[in-house]
């Protein structure tokens, strides 16, 4: 069984990795720029929708990735990410 895989979606012409740790049964996703990485539990996730309602750019439950860090700056995520009520969002600083 394997602890950690990752995923390569293509999206546009390009490629971007998505690493999916899974650890105790929990699933990690990651969603990496050059700045920033959000990173989405979501079984923590109680869809509040509040991450889609203030960046929409970024946060599209119907795409694949549904999650596009580079369509926001690094405040804008970093604010968002704050408010998300369930924690199920967070970020780590590159």
């Amino acid at each position: 069984m394997s602890l950690c895989g990752s995923d390569v979606q293509k999206n546009r012409g390009y490629q971007r990795r998505i690493k999916i740790i899974n650890t105790t049964m929990e699933i990690i996703k990651e969603y990496p720029t050059d700045n920033l990485t959000v990173i989405w539990k979501p079984k923590k996730c109680i869809h509040a929708g509040i991450c889609v309602k203030t960046l929409p750019k970024v946060y599209n439950p119907k795409a694949k990735p549904w999650i596009k860090p580079e369509n926001a700056s690094v405040g804008e995520l970093k604010s968002q990410i704050n408010t998300c009520p369930s924690k199920a969002l967070s970020y780590r600083e590159s």
